[in-house]
Formats: C-alpha cells, sequence, structure tokens
C-alpha cells in the first residue's frame, strides 16, 4: 500500500466518525417533538376556524330571531287592532254584513298566520361547507427559506392611502411613514404624534441622522430636513451631483423650532 493510499485512507476515519455521529442523532429524534410544532399550528388554525363558524352560527340564530319575533309582532298588532274594531262596533251598535264578512275573513288568515308561527313560519337552507385543499399547503422548507410562521403576530396595521412613497425610517422617538399627502410621526404605540403635509416632490429615499439629530428626505435635486428636536441654528455643508456627473456645493443655513419644520434647498445645473 502506498503512501498516496494510506493518506486517502486516513481521511475516510473523519467521514466515519460523522455518520455513527448522525446515526446516533437518528436514534434519538423526537419524532412526535419535530412534528409538534406544525401540529400545534395546525390545531390553532382549525380553532381559529372553529372560532369563525360559531360567531357565524350566533349571527344567524339572532337573525331568525329577530324575523320570528317581528313576525309575532306584526301579529299581536293585528290582533289587536280587530279586538278594538269589534269593541267599537259593539259600543256604536251599528254593522253591516260587508263588516262581518271582512272581520270574518281577517281573523281567518291570522288563525292561518298563528298557525305558521306555531309550526315554523321560515325555513332555513343551508350549504355544506366547502373547503379548498389549497388552504393549508404543506411544503419542505429550502436551505435558506424563512419560516413566516416563526413570526410573532403583526402588533398593529397601519392603512396606507394608494401612491404614498415607499419610505421608511426611524429614531429612538419617531418612526417616519409617508400617508399621502403627509408625513407622519408615530410613537412607540404606532399612533400619529406629529405630521407634515408634503406637497413637495417624491421623495427617493430618507434616514434619520444621528449627528445631525434630524430626518434627511432625498429628492431628486432637493433635500429636506426633518426635526423633532428643540430649537438650534447652525451653518452645515451639503454636496450634491446634478445629472452630469458635476457636483456643487450648496451652503445651507436653517433654524428649526419647537414644532416640526422643513427646509428645503434645490439648485440649478450650471
Amino acid at each position: 500500500m502506498n503512501e498516496h493510499n494510506v493518506s486517502l485512507i486516513s481521511q475516510v476515519n473523519p467521514l466515519i466518525d460523522e455518520i455513527n455521529s448522525l446515526e446516533n442523532r437518528f436514534k434519538i429524534l423526537n419524532i412526535k417533538k419535530t412534528m409538534g410544532d406544525n401540529r400545534q399550528q395546525l390545531e390553532k388554525w382549525r380553532d381559529k376556524c372553529h372560532e369563525k363558524i360559531d360567531c357565524f352560527f350566533e349571527e344567524k340564530c339572532q337573525e331568525h330571531n329577530r324575523l320570528v319575533n317581528q313576525k309575532v309582532d306584526e301579529q299581536r298588532k293585528e290582533i289587536r287592532r280587530i279586538q278594538s274594531k269589534i269593541n267599537e262596533i259593539i259600543n256604536i251598535q251599528e254593522i253591516t254584513r260587508q263588516d262581518i264578512d271582512s272581520l270574518a275573513s281577517t281573523i281567518r288568515q291570522l288563525e292561518k298566520n298563528m298557525s305558521n308561527i306555531e309550526q315554523a313560519c321560515f325555513k332555513v337552507q343551508s350549504h355544506p361547507l366547502a373547503i379548498d385543499d389549497n388552504i393549508i399547503i404543506i411544503k419542505e422548507l429550502t436551505e435558506h427559506e424563512i419560516d413566516l410562521s416563526t413570526l410573532s403576530p403583526a402588533y398593529k396595521q397601519m392603512p396606507r392611502p394608494k401612491e404614498s412613497f415607499q419610505l421608511l425610517s426611524s429614531n429612538s422617538r419617531y418612526l417616519l411613514v409617508h400617508q399621502k399627502p403627509n408625513l407622519c410621526f408615530y410613537d412607540r404605540e404606532l399612533n400619529i404624534a406629529k405630521q407634515i403635509l408634503w406637497k413637495y416632490g417624491n421623495i427617493w429615499d430618507v434616514c434619520w441622522s444621528s449627528t445631525l439629530e434630524r430626518f434627511i428626505a432625498f429628492e431628486q435635486k432637493k433635500i429636506s430636513f426633518l426635526s423633532t428636536t428643540i430649537q438650534c441654528q447652525f451653518i452645515m455643508f451639503i454636496q450634491l451631483s446634478n445629472e452630469t456627473g458635476s457636483r456643487v456645493h450648496v451652503p445651507i443655513r436653517f433654524f428649526m423650532q419647537l414644532r416640526i419644520n422643513s427646509l428645503r434647498l434645490s439648485w440649478n445645473s450650471p
């Protein structure tokens, strides 16, 4: 056996150790625990579906009760009306054959209505609950795929108007989001603390500068500084580029007040 073969065989030993280690892990693998998380997720889905079915059931029961009570009230009012009519006839001692026939016909109809109520005046039509197999899809996770089911539930949802800019930035106190037509500052409870009416151009990007302690909004040729801090005054130089790639230095001096203000800076290429 030459030295080359000896070297190759020596590399087999670590592989043997690895495969033996995998076999040991397989022996102690708890399949029930492995499936437990997915099983728990399916059970949560089932519970939520049951809750929706129960809610729907209660709504239909209330609807049925309301319709029956409405029908009963209508009959009760009609009976009282006929009773009042008969009492009036007795009091005045005047009645015609037409009145007798009309009262008799009305009473016969009330008797039929009462029989319907006693037997069941409404019919419930139901259909089997159709469940699409695609409601739940079980598939194998790829190596780099994120299992979204492991994420915590959404804390809160914020509706956004159409055509709002796709921008998002934050500091330690506020989350800056564009809700057309305003730039909105959300606090930690995701309530709008302050907002600015944005009537200028499209914002390409926005970021928070811890050095300047301001939000910086970038447009194509303009930069806006947004602040929620106490009033301050300083001089700063900003370097912008135009379409041709040449650079221009724009001196900026601005004054920020207690309320949210914005300073817009613009330049024209030479």
